[in-house]
């Protein structure tokens, strides 16, 4: 499970939207949160003059990161997050970086942030710094979009089962999803039995002629049947295999798309429902970067960035493989706080 999550916060009403879904997620697993804001270096310089004395400097910086730190301490012990262990900590320097050198430093296991923050001077959580923390984070990162409200509200009540989609393309690299899925499925449906919904895209040919249509067809059908032949060998695992300790239902689709389609267009769409007749709607959309999709190896991040800026559910982006990045700060400086 995800004994550990990082929730960074840049001291905005929207920001905050995501503590919520932390907290509820931190309850389902026994988990301790990191509540984390990080400073932008302008927001203590900003009133200040040319040729200031150090001294001046050093003291509004820690003048900053105690009225930083002061702030997570007040959102730790409000109620929604009461009787969970909490850290609090306040650093200095760019945020996309900050949030992935914190992460590293606390040891945490899934990150839970918004997808956007306010636009407005010395706030930093914008869809740009998600979408850094994203594409190079290597845990998981659950990430809230404007219209997530609804998730909170499903698990208030006792009888909804957690949804969770996985969007597939047939690599391995593209599974690493599965296993993080999983586990919230399996943790926020406790004791009942989560749902996984298995999806993968499938590129459809389109006939330019009659002649090559009934070819085209068939071309087509068999690329739909061995998506699917796919995905129920994922729903086995979940049945007898390796997911199956997570007592979790499993279903399946195909999503077929042409050229002209966007592919992120139609995953969302699948969103809406989960299961031949079921009608589900999913709670939280799984995918995992650097896959492909078909035959065509997608631009990085493109399709993950796409449906991060218009899903209306929580996306769970995992990376498929570690990635080395170098973490360029403004100030080491830091405060930190348990409770």
């Amino acid at each position: 499970m995800f004994q550990s999550i990082l929730v960074p916060l840049d001291g905005s009403t929207r920001a905050e939207e995501a503590l919520p879904l932390a907290a509820r997620l931190a309850r389902a697993m026994n988990s301790s949160l990191i509540l984390l804001r990080v400073l932008l270096p302008e927001e203590m310089h900003m009133h200040l003059r040319a040729h200031v004395e150090s001294h001046k400097v050093e003291h509004l910086r820690e003048t900053c990161l105690e009225e930083a730190l002061n702030y997570l301490k007040r959102i730790g012990e409000e109620g929604q997050l009461r009787g969970i262990p909490t850290t609090a900590s306040a650093v200095i320097g760019n945020p996309g970086d900050m949030i992935l050198r914190a992460a590293q430093e606390h040891m945490a296991q899934l990150i839970v942030m918004r997808s956007h923050g306010q636009a407005a001077h010395a706030r930093w959580l914008l869809g740009s710094v998600a979408q850094h923390v994203v594409r190079y984070s290597p845990i998981p990162t659950l990430v809230t979009p404007n219209i997530c409200m609804s998730f909170v509200h499903h698990y208030e009540n006792p009888q909804h089962t957690p949804h969770i989609l996985v969007a597939l393309d047939g690599s391995s690299l593209s599974e690493s999803a599965l296993l993080p899925a999983a586990r919230l499925a399996h943790a926020l449906a406790h004791p009942r039995k989560g749902h996984i919904h298995l999806t993968c895209a499938v590129r459809t040919q389109t006939a330019n002629s009659r002649a090559n249509k009934r070819q085209i067809d068939a071309q087509n059908s068999q690329a739909r049947d061995e998506a699917m032949a796919y995905l129920q060998s994922i729903e086995a695992r979940f049945r007898g295999g390796d997911f199956c300790d997570y007592s979790l239902t499993a279903s399946s689709s195909v999503v077929p798309y042409t050229a002209r389609d966007d592919i992120w267009k139609r995953l969302l769409e699948e969103v809406k429902y989960m299961g031949e007749g079921d009608h589900q709607v999913c709670d939280i959309v799984a995918l995992a970067t650097q896959g492909k999709v078909g035959l065509q190896r997608l631009r990085e991040g493109s399709v993950t960035e796409d449906m991060l800026n218009a899903a209306a559910c929580p996306l769970l982006i995992v990376r498929s493989q570690p990635v080395e990045v170098e973490l360029f700060t403004h100030s080491a400086s830091s405060r930190h706080h348990k409770h």
